[in-house]
Protein backbone atom coordinates (compact mmCIF):
# COMPACT_ATOMS: atom_id res chain seq x y z
CA UNK A 1 0.00 0.00 0.00
CA UNK A 2 2.34 2.62 -1.49
CA UNK A 3 -0.72 4.95 -0.73
CA UNK A 4 -0.60 4.03 2.70
CA UNK A 5 3.02 5.92 3.13
CA UNK A 6 4.27 7.71 5.72
CA UNK A 7 1.57 7.13 8.65
CA UNK A 8 0.77 3.42 7.23
CA UNK A 9 -3.02 4.39 8.63
CA UNK A 10 -4.48 1.85 6.50
CA UNK A 11 -2.42 -0.96 7.22
CA UNK A 12 -2.69 0.15 10.98
CA UNK A 13 -6.94 -0.19 10.56
CA UNK A 14 -6.73 -3.42 9.06
CA UNK A 15 -4.36 -4.50 11.45
CA UNK A 16 -1.68 -5.72 9.50
CA UNK A 17 1.09 -3.75 10.14
CA UNK A 18 4.74 -5.69 10.94
CA UNK A 19 6.27 -3.31 12.99
CA UNK A 20 9.65 -4.26 13.35
CA UNK A 21 10.04 -4.16 9.01
CA UNK A 22 7.07 -0.83 9.21
CA UNK A 23 5.64 -2.87 6.17
CA UNK A 24 2.20 -4.46 5.65
CA UNK A 25 1.71 -7.80 6.62
CA UNK A 26 0.65 -10.14 3.48
CA UNK A 27 -2.75 -10.48 3.74
CA UNK A 28 -6.28 -11.61 1.94
CA UNK A 29 -9.46 -9.91 2.73
CA UNK A 30 -12.79 -11.21 1.66
CA UNK A 31 -15.15 -8.25 1.78
CA UNK A 32 -18.34 -8.37 1.09
CA UNK A 33 -21.47 -6.50 -1.43
CA UNK A 34 -21.51 -4.20 2.11
CA UNK A 35 -18.29 -3.45 2.62
CA UNK A 36 -17.86 -5.83 5.65
CA UNK A 37 -14.50 -7.94 6.00
CA UNK A 38 -15.87 -11.82 6.03
CA UNK A 39 -12.46 -13.20 6.67
CA UNK A 40 -9.06 -12.39 6.68
CA UNK A 41 -5.66 -14.73 5.80
CA UNK A 42 -2.69 -13.84 7.17
CA UNK A 43 0.35 -15.25 4.88
CA UNK A 44 2.86 -16.36 7.80
CA UNK A 45 6.11 -16.42 5.66
CA UNK A 46 5.28 -14.19 2.20
CA UNK A 47 8.70 -15.25 1.23
CA UNK A 48 7.35 -18.87 -0.09
CA UNK A 49 5.31 -19.09 -3.71
CA UNK A 50 2.06 -20.67 -2.55
CA UNK A 51 -0.80 -21.14 -4.92
CA UNK A 52 -3.48 -19.31 -2.57
CA UNK A 53 -6.36 -20.99 -4.36
CA UNK A 54 -5.90 -24.33 -2.18
CA UNK A 55 -6.38 -22.34 1.42
CA UNK A 56 -8.81 -19.65 -0.09
CA UNK A 57 -11.62 -21.11 -2.12
CA UNK A 58 -12.92 -23.25 0.22
CA UNK A 59 -13.92 -20.55 2.89
CA UNK A 60 -14.98 -18.26 0.02
CA UNK A 61 -17.19 -20.47 -1.36
CA UNK A 62 -18.51 -21.60 2.27
CA UNK A 63 -19.14 -17.93 2.90
CA UNK A 64 -20.51 -17.05 -0.52
CA UNK A 65 -22.55 -20.12 -0.47
CA UNK A 66 -21.48 -21.14 -3.98
CA UNK A 67 -20.14 -24.74 -4.87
Amino acid sequence: MLSDFPDRKAIRAYGILNERTMTAIRTFFLIDQQGVIRKKWVIDNPTTTVVYSDILLPDIRAIVGKP
